[in-house]
């Protein structure tokens, strides 16, 4: 295959480094660009010793600068990001510079040197943290000057943000959401809209399998299954799984049989798990700790309904276009770009912090019959066809082959 141009994709972390929606994202990016044909050149923190970035091959080349094999920002890499990336366009000739995140501050601001750059923005500086003005405003004073503390790096980061944001780099958005934020806070240059979209080798369809209450475990599907609700996510206050939890606490007891599996680690799990037990549902709400990312579309598939109750204003909401594609319907908050992701019967946005409206919603959904296996096929084939990434790198491919031009806000 005759090479397409040379890419430089700069990302501070992929998935060797940790789980994440930036790290898969940059991570299909790469694998789908080098199989259509594009040399890849990947920057990157340092890998951890064992996992590679083995689909790179034969089109790709990996870099490392600092870091200690976690992928995070560090000021190693920060400092000299811009002089490696010169060094790497000035010997390989590349074409174009695609970088992820806040990994494009430092390129923005020095791009003299460099080719014309692309920056993915996944989320603003405060959009997904509690700084974010619409919920900073309801935390209580002591709670948001420990938020200012836990995210002091970002305040730090905030002159070169908007000096970034004065720059006319070309920016992609990752929803409508993401892009009317960076207006709002002084984008100037271009923004191109690109949805995120995934490999759906990675989620084939699943058989629906069975919950198991007494070992938390799924198993083979059978008539008295419980229902299944799942929610998947860090386990912090902003993500909003209390909402869940007390939702469910309120639900009549002689509503029909379901469980609740919230997955994932963080420091809310001690709190949430109290709240089930102070609330007398600690049988009907499990707690498994991190699912595997290798094991999600099986719950994803497993489930009756996905749950994503997102108190911040997220970005995009990955976990649920991965329900999707398995056909499992949705209710999510009305958050961010969480409207852009639920289209007509993919289920139902209810408001964030309000458990007495996730209760009447679930038991409405509960009070149903399960959903005929015909509507969640059709289900899964729109998602599929809406998420796919060959849609997305052909809108990343068409935005790498606009002229250099500035666009009205709004535009």
């Amino acid at each position: 295959m005759k090479p397409r141009g040379r890419i430089l994709i700069v990302c501070r972390s992929f998935p060797a480094h940790r789980p994440g929606g930036m790290e898969a994202h940059a991570q299909d990016v790469v694998e789908g660009l080098a199989a259509a044909g594009w040399q890849v050149h990947v920057l990157t923190t340092r890998l951890p010793r064992t996992p590679a970035l083995a689909p790179l091959q034969p089109n790709g080349t990996l870099h490392q600068l600092g870091g200690d094999g976690r992928g995070g920002y560090t000021s190693g890499f920060l400092l000299g990001l811009a002089r490696e990336a010169q060094r790497i366009c000035r010997t390989h000739a590349i074409d174009l510079v695609h970088a992820q995140g806040f990994a494009g501050i430092p390129l923005a601001l020095s791009r003299r040197a460099l080719p014309p750059l692309l920056v993915t923005i996944h989320g603003t500086l405060f959009s997904e943290t509690p700084l974010d003005r619409r919920l900073r405003r309801h935390r209580p004073a002591a709670q948001r000057l420990a938020d200012l503390w836990r995210f002091k790096h970002r305040l730090a980061l905030w002159p070169l943000w908007r000096a970034f944001l004065a720059t006319d780099a070309r920016l992609v958005a990752d929803s409508a959401f993401t892009e009317r934020e960076l207006r709002r806070e002084g984008a100037r240059g271009p923004i191109d809209v690109v949805p995120l979209g995934f490999n759906l080798a990675r989620y084939p369809i699943q058989s629906r399998a069975g919950f198991d209450p007494a070992t938390g475990k799924l198993v083979e599907r059978h008539s008295q299954s419980p229902r299944l609700l799942l929610a998947v996510g860090r386990l912090e206050a902003i993500k909003g799984f209390d909402t869940l939890v007390r939702a469910c606490a309120d639900m009549p007891r002689d509503a029909r049989d379901w469980h609740l599996v919230i997955g994932g680690e963080g420091p809310d799990r001690a709190r949430l798990e109290s709240l089930a037990r102070t609330a007398g549902i600690a049988d009907r709400v499990h707690f498994p700790g991190r699912i595997p990312q290798e094991d999600l579309p099986r719950w994803f598939a497993a489930a009756d309904l996905f749950l994503n109750p997102d108190n911040g204003q997220p970005a995009f909401g990955l976990t649920i276009a991965e329900a999707l594609v398995q056909g499992t319907p949705v209710f999510a908050s009305r958050v961010g770009a969480h409207p852009e992701l639920l289209a007509r019967g993919d289920g139902r946005l209810l408001p964030a912090t309000r458990p007495d409206a996730w209760t009447r919603a679930l038991e409405t959904f509960l009070a149903r019959d399960p959903e005929r296996i015909d509507r969640r096929t059709a289900r899964a084939h729109r998602a599929r066809a809406r998420f796919d990434r060959t849609a997305m790198l052909a809108r990343l491919a068409a935005a790498y082959s606009l002229p250099h031009r500035k666009s009205e806000p709004g535009a």
